[in-house]
């Protein structure tokens, strides 16, 4: 899988550009200075500097691994490498089907199968890239998989600061081994061990981890 980084929009914006007016008269007048740049802080500066929360002075730490939300977000952004394969292998979605109504056809094809057959089965395909999701012509979604082990917000907060931290230490640590073994291959990964490493620092020092 590949290296997922931080989301975040950049706070710098560019300036007005200088653009000509006509004059009443319609001669051309003196183009505007440029507006000066704003420097905000980039969004790397965000995740790693604190700023007051806009309106309530509060202290803005948007990159706080003592957050249990924060957490979560680090978590599900390489679960893969932290937690089982889900869904999992092997499963097959044959009973959901039948009990909704639906039957899987190859595409949807003009004239190669009924939207609805005489049974009323209502063919689907199934979505690439997610096992045990299928699509109906219309566009509806059917989601046939397991809710149990599903690597979401809803399950995760059902685990404490400790645990979390465990499995966030869990993900960075695996993250780290396979960009290793592909450093080599282009300078990317070289950039991506740093702050993954960075990352995995900060969370053994928030939770006063043992060190391996």
């Amino acid at each position: 899988p590949s290296v997922s980084g931080s989301s975040s929009a950049s706070c710098s914006e560019s300036g007005l550009s200088a653009e000509s007016e006509e004059k009443k008269d319609g001669g051309p007048k003196k183009a505007k200075a440029p507006r000066a740049e704003k420097h905000g802080p980039t969004s790397k500066h965000k995740r790693e500097q604190k700023g007051k929360a806009k309106g309530k002075g509060k202290i803005w730490v948007p990159f706080d691994l003592k957050d249990k939300e924060c957490l979560i977000d680090e978590i599900l952004c390489r679960w893969w490498f932290a937690m089982p394969e889900w869904p999992p292998a092997g499963i097959t979605y044959d009973d959901k089907l039948k009990e909704t109504k639906l039957r899987v056809v190859e595409s949807f094809g003009a004239g190669m199968e009924q939207t609805v057959d005489e049974q009323g089965f209502t063919k689907v395909i199934a979505v690439g890239g997610y096992p045990g999701m299928f699509k109906t012509s219309e566009g509806v979604l059917h989601d046939f998989r397991p809710r149990e082990g599903c690597p979401c917000k809803r399950n995760l907060k059902g685990k404490n600061h400790a645990e979390l931290a465990l499995l966030l230490r869990k993900a960075y640590e695996e993250q780290l081994k396979q960009l290793q073994e592909k450093k080599s291959f282009h300078e990317y990964y070289n950039s991506a061990i740093g702050e993954v490493q960075k990352r995995l620092t900060r969370l053994v020092q928030s939770y006063s981890m043992p060190a391996n």
